[in-house]
């Protein structure tokens, strides 16, 4: 397992759009052609934790569904009626959305991704898009997982402002 990233502009949270079309609008309104990105993005195969919420989560759930990939959604106690729970079974055999203490909890969601057999994380936006220890700690353990965004090391060099600058 690795790491899937490539051409797209911007931050973990433009991969959602990356992986529901082939081209895709940015708030600019600059439409955006992917190449390579696009066609690594559907090598991913198994099942997708995605850890965020919102309209992050549901942005990326549709994406999964157009890529015929499962997933799973985690949620904390205060999210537990918000749309993106709401849209998915939280018991039963088929469960696919799992509660979490807090959404920056990197314990419970690999644990959760461990349980439910998750073969990829997409950290969505913000929370844990940005962390390089946790998408490296996604990548580098005994059962690897694929980490839907940057590398792990160009996220710590990017927040090292002074590398970023050279």
């Amino acid at each position: 397992m690795g790491v899937i990233s490539g051409s797209c502009p911007g931050s973990a949270h433009n991969a959602a759009l990356c992986l529901r079309q082939k081209k895709y609008t940015l708030r600019t309104t600059v439409t955006v052609r992917l190449s390579f990105f696009h066609q690594r993005i559907y090598r991913v195969q198994g099942k997708v934790l995605i850890a965020n919420r919102g309209e992050i989560a549901i942005r990326i759930m549709e994406a999964c569904q157009d890529l015929g990939l499962d997933y799973v959604v985690i949620y904390t106690e205060a999210d537990r009626d918000s749309e993106h729970v709401r849209r998915n079974r939280t018991e039963g055999p088929d469960q696919n959305a799992w509660r979490v203490s807090q959404y920056t909890d990197a314990n419970d969601i690999l644990a959760i991704a461990d349980h439910t057999q998750c073969t990829a994380i997409h950290p969505g936006y913000g929370f844990f898009s940005e962390d390089f220890r946790f998408a490296r700690r996604v990548c580098v353990r005994d059962r690897r997982m694929t980490f839907i965004g940057p590398n792990w090391e160009v996220i710590k060099n990017l927040g090292d402002k002074i590398n970023t600058k050279n």
